[in-house]
């Protein structure tokens, strides 16, 4: 956890590693979950959470993290098992965004030739900016346009002038990254983490 305060991505996989190998236990690999997601390192957290859906199956918390974290990775087939897993349970999960528009996410995919799991480096790609730049993810924004093509917002702590800098470092390395194949199904990009302002 203090490789994750101190935005050390290598470290946080490191020291998870050995603390899961060394013993399973729900709060290590919860606690792993949240540092994954909040470094961008999405794929690592995208296997925890299909982990979660199938060795705890009975735990409401560790399903409904696993939720989360699948539809913030637009893993969103897999939300939905586990949205069905957690109602399953008597937890009242009202018909979320992500269930109706689906169809439609669906089918952007399959007119880029693509699946969910194509997703995952490319967000990885994106989300490496913020890390770099000393900004962990605090939140994941979605809006969906028509025909299922997705417009994601990393959350993160920063000014005006900081976020136009990482977003305009997201658009170059996605573009060198050679994934604008996937223009036609999600933007990415970064957003100021809302604030109370009370």
């Amino acid at each position: 956890m203090v490789a994750t305060l101190q935005i050390q991505p290598d470290k946080v996989v490191e020291h998870f590693e050995k603390a899961m190998a060394a013993e399973s236990n729900h709060a290590i690999e919860g606690n792993a979950l949240l540092s994954y997601w909040r470094l961008g390192l999405f794929a690592k957290a995208v296997e925890l959470a299909e982990r979660f859906l199938t060795i705890y199956r009975d735990d409401i918390e560790r399903l409904n993290q696993a939720m989360h974290t699948l539809a913030d990775t637009c893993q969103f087939g897999m939300a939905i098992v586990a949205i069905e897993a957690l109602r399953k349970l008597g937890k009242e999960i009202p018909r979320a965004w992500l269930e109706n528009n689906y169809g439609d996410f669906v089918n952007a995919l399959k007119r880029a030739s693509a699946n969910e799991r194509d997703l995952v480096p490319v967000m990885e790609l994106a989300a490496s900016v913020p890390v770099e730049h000393g900004k962990p993810i605090r939140g994941i924004l979605f809006s969906i346009a028509q025909e299922g093509r997705l417009a994601v917002s990393f959350a993160v702590d920063g000014d005006v002038d900081e976020l136009v800098d990482i977003n305009f470092a997201i658009a170059d390395r996605l573009a060198g990254g050679k994934v604008n194949t996937f223009a036609s199904v999600i933007t990415l990009s970064c957003a100021p983490y809302p604030r109370n302002s009370g």
